[in-house]
């Protein structure tokens, strides 16, 4: 299973660029590449599921994990992945607040907060990696799982590559 951490030349990707100082600004989970290269992308509107072939046709990689997981696992991990994103709605509430703690850093300094405080029912792009819990602590990968509303890709990536079964491919 491979981890993209992307960004684009939209408007939001630009205010993230623009307010953390960060390259990745979205990630997507890639399932079986080099087969099928499917990929499980929580975004606006919906979470939806792509062929890495059109969605690189939206996004450029910043970074690329890779944790390595035999093909009968993977199999379960994108179901989870998909029944956790798929059609599930943006979190638009938490996407508000994120943009305003975003100004709130910039324009005053504070850090952003820990956790999301409009966060609803729906999904973004960091919280995708919750489908995940149970392999990756089988693999002993400690992550503070339930709380990816505030985290950024970044946050995420800087995580993530640390751990020994995670393997990062130069960009």
């Amino acid at each position: 299973m491979h981890i993209y951490f992307v960004t684009n030349d939209k408007w939001w990707s630009k205010l993230h660029r623009w307010g953390l100082n960060e390259k990745s600004t979205h990630l997507g989970l890639c399932f079986f590449k080099d087969e099928l290269d499917i990929i499980v992308d929580c975004t606006k509107p919906h979470g939806k599921v792509y062929h890495a072939d059109y969605w690189f046709t939206k996004y450029r990689m910043v970074y690329h994990l890779e944790v390595e997981c035999p093909r009968s696992i993977e199999h379960h991990l994108l179901r989870d992945a998909i029944e956790m994103s798929s059609m599930t709605p943006y979190d638009w509430g938490a996407y508000f607040y994120y943009i305003m703690m975003v100004f709130r850093l910039k324009l005053c300094g504070k850090p952003l907060p820990e956790r999301n405080m409009w966060g609803g029912h729906g999904r973004w792009c960091t919280e995708i990696i919750d489908s995940m819990f149970f392999y990756f602590q089988a693999k002993g990968i400690r992550l503070d799982w339930g709380t990816y509303d505030m985290k950024t890709p970044e946050d995420l990536y800087d995580e993530l590559k640390q751990f020994n079964d995670v393997i990062e491919h130069k960009v």
